[in-house]
């Protein structure tokens, strides 16, 4: 199979964080659909287990009106290297994008690191999937954030987390976009129930200043 022809860039933006940079949203997406889904599909057929990426694009397309708009859903990537690594040992090279983003995890020269993707450096959804990274690879910055989110209260702890369900993600990921949504953002959809939004915001940003 011939390598897909897109152009991206791969950095290394943080320690043991590496950014696939791809200009073009629609390739991006692609690109990163398989060893996303893989790692946090709500689909647990889907989720860690082997499966075609043909009957991906059939099943995401019957749950959103019959249509695949998964490029238009997601604009952002993340997930830890070891996890793609595994993707691809229990499933086949199916199109060019897979065949990209193995070449990709061969150039980052890492087991245990972490890899996100997005089209531009410096944005907002860059440093939410930052923040992924930062949780995976930094013991003391997830200690910092999760303690943040064990404070607050019940209530507001159920409302994060059902928004979050209802957006699709799954629920193994729920304490890690809390306080990636809640480090970045102030008003996305995720904190729009809650009443003290703002100081809540202002608790984990302050953590992800410190250590981006």
């Amino acid at each position: 199979m011939t390598h897909c022809q897109m152009k991206y860039k791969l950095i290394e933006t943080s320690n043991n964080i590496y950014s696939v940079v791809v200009n073009d949203k629609y390739n991006l997406a692609m690109l990163f659909c398989r060893v996303q889904e893989f790692y946090e599909s709500p689909n647990k057929k889907i989720r860690n287990n082997k499966f075609s990426i043909w009957h991906y694009y059939e099943w995401y397309s019957k749950v959103n009106s019959g249509c695949f708009s998964y490029p238009k859903d997601w604009s952002g990537f993340n997930l830890p290297i070891s996890v793609a690594l595994n993707c691809y040992k229990i499933n086949k090279i199916e199109t060019p994008y897979d065949d990209l983003f193995v070449n990709i995890l061969n150039k980052t020269n890492s087991k245990n690191g972490y890899i996100i993707g997005v089209d531009k450096i410096g944005t907002k959804t860059y440093l939410h999937e930052l923040c992924h990274g930062l949780y995976y690879v930094n013991k003391k910055y997830k200690k910092e954030m999760d303690d943040i989110t064990n404070s607050l209260s019940k209530k507001d702890r159920e409302k994060l987390k059902n928004n979050l369900i209802a957006k699709g993600y799954c629920l193994n990921v729920v304490d890690d976009e809390i306080q990636a949504y809640m480090a970045t953002e102030s008003n996305s959809f995720l904190v729009k129930s809650l009443r003290n939004k703002l100081k809540i915001h202002k608790l984990y940003k302050k953590i992800f200043e410190e250590y981006k």
